[in-house]
């Protein structure tokens, strides 16, 4: 059995913490808590010590991590309304948001790009000419998917965020443009958050990924970004 050393729960308070920046941009006590309980499952800690570990390893994550959450102060608050930790009743428990450096890193960097106005784009007369091409081929695109498309391929922001409701086509419209982009002598770098997204996007041309804001010409497209991974790499376009 290993020994739960400070220098262990620390060690598994980091694996807690990268895990759930995998997954999600901010978390809570209660997946802390639920993301300790898988990591310790193959620790072979003691029963009897299991709770004791867990809570300081959590205790280690949340002291890691960026409370988001503006701390209550409940000096003028009498005993009654305080529970036992001293928290005011009028806050619900465990509700308290919290992230990492690691993200608030990541996000800067794309709001960073998000000011940038220098990226490549389309000529819209040549744009225009290449949906009409895709309309002969058999892609037929509604108002709104033809609207997306020449947005992002003719808009020089560094960064575009696409919101539709699910089955509104933004993928399909995504390989349209991702067509249209490598047809001028762009390069397509398309990313998806599971493999089956994968094949609607151009894969052939795609590029080796490079350090943001990537090369000239480029186009990185983020299927679905808000179920990726949210600690690293550039999502110029979801």
């Amino acid at each position: 059995m290993p020994a739960a050393t400070s220098v262990w729960r620390e060690r598994t308070a980091d694996r807690v913490l990268a895990t759930l920046e995998e997954h999600r941009a901010t978390w809570q006590s209660w997946h802390l808590w639920a993301e300790t309980q898988r990591q310790l499952r193959g620790a072979n800690i003691h029963p009897t010590d299991l709770r004791e570990v867990a809570e300081s390893v959590v205790a280690e994550a949340v002291a890691r991590s960026v409370r988001l959450t503006p701390i209550d102060d409940p000096a003028d608050l009498p005993p009654d309304e305080r529970r036992r930790d001293g928290a005011s009743v009028f806050t619900v428990a465990g509700s308290t948001q919290y992230t990492s450096a690691r993200i608030l890193a990541a996000e800067q960097r794309v709001m960073d790009a998000a000011a940038l106005t220098d990226g490549q784009a389309l000529q819209p007369a040549a744009l225009d000419l290449a949906l009409a091409e895709a309309e002969a081929t058999g892609t037929h695109l509604d108002p709104g998917q033809k609207q997306m498309v020449r947005t992002v391929a003719t808009d020089r922001r560094r960064v575009q965020l696409v919101l539709a409701p699910a089955g509104a086509g933004k993928t399909t419209a995504l390989k349209v443009l991702a067509d249209i982009w490598t047809a001028g002598g762009g390069h397509i770098l398309g990313l998806a958050p599971s493999r089956p997204r994968l094949p609607s996007l151009p894969t052939r041309q795609a590029s080796p990924p490079t350090p943001w804001p990537g090369s000239p010409g480029r186009l990185i497209t983020v299927d679905r970004c808000r179920t990726g991974p949210t600690g690293s790499g550039p999502a110029p376009c979801c």
